[in-house]
């Protein structure tokens, strides 16, 4: 059945959830920094009116996510240059072939999957699949203008935790989760449940619904931290744009990461779910 309406329907979703207890740290895989983008030009050597400009179209994509997202009516509105850091034939590589040898992986149609707790993780995670991820992450420090919203402070210096002791100090701290809502969503209703894209997602939210899975999940966490008795719990909302229509020059890249992101995984994402929840 379709996902449940969000307060305000978007194209795409993502919900930001920051709740008290520990935050545990990541390696951040190389992509674009939000100073860096939309342009390839690094922010410290753009002149002072680049900066300002800049900061402005920054600050503004992350308002417009939270709330509308202005359409970019100009001619050249659904074209970009190439400047988001991945490769032009990214859109294509769904469809290469695997060279990695089989190792202690599990494969399907061609995918690796893991075989750690086998058929639980429904999608592959193959390099085909991790280059999609990184690129995942390369969108979400663009739209959101930072790696996280947990009030750790803006240059936390020198963190080495060798243990908590009874775990109090990680207990007192933050965890963030930083979801996407996947079901597809157009601000003027203009997308109705017989649209393909719809009914794409409405047959993957049926085959991991037989698999076991809640795909709308990601909309119940708040309220599942809550219920475990995490404090100080805040939700954000970002609205994805799907393609290069908005006005925004950092929301416009944005949405050629997501596109990419998408399309670039239409295979991955329906090939678990559609087999082995459909048996198609």
């Amino acid at each position: 059945m379709p996902s449940p309406p969000l307060p305000s329907d978007s194209a795409i979703s993502v919900a930001t959830t920051s709740q008290n207890t520990a935050d545990s740290g990541i390696t951040r895989p190389k992509s674009k920094s939000p100073h860096n983008s939309p342009t390839t030009i690094p922010y410290n050597q753009l002149t002072p009116e680049e900066q300002a400009a800049q900061d402005i179209e920054n600050t503004a994509a992350v308002q417009q996510a939270q709330e509308e997202i202005d359409i970019d009516s100009s001619s050249d509105g659904h074209s970009i240059s190439g400047e988001s850091g991945y490769e032009t034939d990214s859109l294509q590589s769904a469809s290469t072939s695997l060279g990695s040898s089989v190792r202690n992986y599990a494969w399907e149609h061609g995918r690796r999957y893991h075989r750690f707790r086998e058929g639980v993780y429904n999608f592959p995670n193959d390099d085909s699949e991790q280059d999609r991820e990184d690129m995942k992450h390369a969108m979400m420090v663009n739209l959101l203008q930072r790696l996280h919203f947990a009030p750790i402070g803006p240059d936390p210096q020198n963190i080495l935790d060798m243990g908590t002791g009874t775990g109090i100090w990680a207990i007192e701290s933050w965890f963030e989760l930083q979801e996407i809502h996947h079901y597809p969503y157009c601000h003027d209703g203009s997308m109705p449940p017989t649209y393909k894209v719809t009914e794409f997602w409405t047959n993957i939210i049926a085959a991991l619904a037989r698999l076991g899975v809640n795909f709308n999940a990601t909309l119940l966490l708040a309220d599942m931290m809550r219920e475990a008795g995490f404090t100080n719990v805040t939700t954000r909302l970002f609205h994805v744009p799907i393609g290069t229509w908005p006005r925004n020059k950092v929301l416009k890249m944005v949405g050629l990461y997501w596109r990419t992101i998408l399309i670039d995984g239409l295979q991955p994402i329906a090939l678990g779910p559609m087999t082995r929840g459909l048996g198609w």
